[in-house]
Order: C-alpha cells, then structure tokens, then sequence
C-alpha cells in the first residue's frame, strides 16, 4: 500500500531550507531642493506697475513690494481711513502670497507706512492686519510715519516677506487659510498659476473719454523724522 504526502506542507519544508535572500534597508529618498532663481509673482486681481513684478519669488520666500489699497479696477480704496486702506492693501498682500503659492500664515514680515502717523492710527493698523491675517501666530509688524504717498488721500502701503512651508501647500491649509484658520478673513484666493499674467496700469479718475490712464511711479515714502514711532 502506497501512502501519500500531502504536497503544500511539503513544498513549504523544502523552501524553509533554501538560502535566504538578504534585506536591504531602504535607500535614501532623494530630495530636490527648490530653485533658487528669481521668479517674477503677479496676481491678476491686484493692479501692477508696468514692467514690474508684484513680488519676486527665491526658493521658499517671497519678497512682495510695496502695496497699496487700491482695488481691482485701481480705485483707491477709504479715502482717508486708515483701517480700511489697511485692510485692502493686506487683502492685495495676501492675493500675491497666493499667486505664488502661499497661504496668508505664510506672511512673517510686514513693513507698514503710515501718513499722518498717530497713536489712533498706530492702533487702527494693528487691529486691521490682526484680522487680515492671524491672532494667534501674527507676523513681525514695523509701523513707520511718512511724510508723503503717492496720493493725497492714500495714507497706508506695505510691502512684506512671506515664506512658505513647502513648494505647494496641503489642501488643509488652502482650506482653512482666510477663513477663520491661520490667516484669518483676509485671504483672496489667487491662481496658483497665473504668475505670468499681464500686467496692469493703475487708472486715473476718468477722463473727458471716460478711459484715461497713466503711468503711477510709487515713489519711496519719505519718512517724516518728527512722526511718533
């Protein structure tokens, strides 16, 4: 009588006797660092100065030039408010962080001047880029007096730095970033996209045409030595 083996515990004695195959550890994951070239940043919802980026983009900063609180269309934004120029020069900040892929907590560098410079004024900045960007995690803020802008009734621009945490940020933070997250309500949501879209001329009042424009040079504020810090 011939007796019969069952195969697979068999077949699975015959390969714990053969030679084992050596693990190898992992190797490095490689890691491309971000480019260091200049990258010219513009946001299609801010106006910008003919030939000239809105911020330059190195590796994971972004440095923003100087912002004012003008709109879309280039109106000036409160003739004479101090908080809501604030506001919309820290909402056109924001829009440029955007473009070039940040998010409003990004921002960790504000240089704010003021014309007119006052205890009153100094409070009503604070209070207006406390809300525009983040409470809890705000960036460094430099307020300084001027003596002059480029209009008679604007009294606030800004120019800023941001740098970003990664080349692209995490849908949670696109998420929760000006709305109410780190960010707060002053974030525009920009095309992370359109850092080469053309670029605007700020307008004039309308003229007898009703479509005059012109060139504004924004000239470097003048700082008035005998304005409050």
């Amino acid at each position: 009588m011939t007796r019969r083996f069952p195969k697979l515990p068999l077949l699975a004695a015959l390969a714990a006797c053969g030679p084992s195959i050596p693990q190898t550890a992992p190797g490095p994951r490689s890691f491309t660092p971000p480019s260091t070239a200049a990258e010219p940043i513009v946001a299609p919802s801010v106006p910008v100065l003919e030939g000239l980026p809105q911020a330059v983009r190195i590796g994971l900063t972004v440095y923003v030039a100087g912002m004012v609180p003008v709109d879309s269309a280039g109106r000036l934004v409160g003739p004479g408010d101090v908080a809501a120029q604030t506001r919309q020069a820290i909402a056109n900040l924001v829009a440029v962080v955007r473009a070039a892929r940040g998010v409003p907590g990004d921002v960790v560098k504000i240089n704010i001047y003021v014309k007119d410079v006052s205890p009153e004024a100094v409070a009503s900045v604070r209070a207006a880029v406390l809300e525009g960007l983040d409470k809890g995690a705000p960036p460094a803020i430099t307020i300084i007096g001027v003596a002059a802008l480029p209009e008679p009734a604007m009294r606030v621009m800004l120019d800023g730095v941001a740098q970003l945490r990664s080349e692209f940020p995490d849908r949670t933070r696109m998420g929760t970033e000006g709305r109410g997250g780190r960010g707060g309500r002053g974030g525009i949501q920009g095309s992370a996209g359109a850092t080469h879209a053309s670029p605007r001329i700020l307008p004039t009042s309308p003229g007898p045409q009703g479509n005059n424009l012109r060139r504004v040079v924004l000239p470097m504020p003048t700082v008035d030595p005998q304005a409050a810090p």
